[in-house]
């Protein structure tokens, strides 16, 4: 499934699309993370809650090709 693919089908409910899209970003939003130098659950958590807002909230241009 291409990176396309997977966005369109998380912002249409599939939770499948949605976890794919969670572990591809994950490792960025663990490096942000870190406060001080020590890992932040409260951090990682409302950068996970950011990112699941941002895929529903994106639009995605009707030009783009779906191959």
């Amino acid at each position: 499934m291409t990176f396309e693919q997977m966005l369109r089908n998380a912002k249409q409910g599939d939770e499948a699309a949605l976890e794919q899209l969670l572990e591809l970003y994950q490792p960025l939003l663990m490096k942000n993370s870190y406060v001080f130098g020590r890992f932040s659950p409260d951090c990682y958590q409302t950068l996970v809650e950011r990112f699941l807002i941002a895929v529903h909230r994106f639009k995605i241009p009707d030009d783009l090709s779906e191959n």
